[in-house]
């Protein structure tokens, strides 16, 4: 039941998007910026409670050319590698799109940086993501996060 308000949201606020009709408030805005920056730092400082920590306990990720990731323990699975003290990266999250409905809210995002895993060379990475959050007791968090490389694959 709780999917399907979300999957109305995206669908609606898709058809409404050019009309700009959803008000949004400075407070919900801010808070979900800072969830996005919260992300981003916990990247970057190798945090991988603060990663989980911007998640809902159910949340899903949905990674590219990988099986969609459940929950929390997922999650912290999922972001093992790039939390890895011998892994070197440094990402940045330029919000392109923020729009919120009620206690549901998409941020639509670039993301550009360098990653360096123990075992590989040193990569670009460009790549775009779409966060979907909800207003918890707790604050906003992300219940769903797509991201998708702007590269091919080799």
């Amino acid at each position: 039941m709780k999917h399907s308000k979300v999957i109305t949201f995206l669908l609606l606020g898709t058809l409404y998007l050019p009309l700009n009709l959803v008000a949004q408030s400075d407070e919900d805005m801010n808070a979900i910026k800072e969830v996005v920056k919260k992300y981003e730092n916990a990247i970057n400082n190798h945090s991988l409670q603060g990663i989980v920590n911007v998640f809902e306990v159910d949340a899903v990720v949905l990674p590219p050319n990988a099986p969609a990731v459940t929950g929390h323990a997922g999650i912290r699975g999922h972001y093992e590698r790039i939390t890895n003290q011998e892994t070197s990266i440094d990402i940045a999250l330029e919000i392109q799109e923020l729009i919120i409905a009620d206690d549901v809210a998409y941020v639509r995002s670039l993301n550009y940086g360098k990653v360096k895993f123990a075992d590989s060379e040193e990569s670009s990475i460009d790549s775009k993501s779409i966060m979907i959050l909800r207003k918890t007791m707790d604050g906003w968090l992300v219940h769903w996060y797509i991201f998708n490389n702007n590269n091919a694959p080799d």
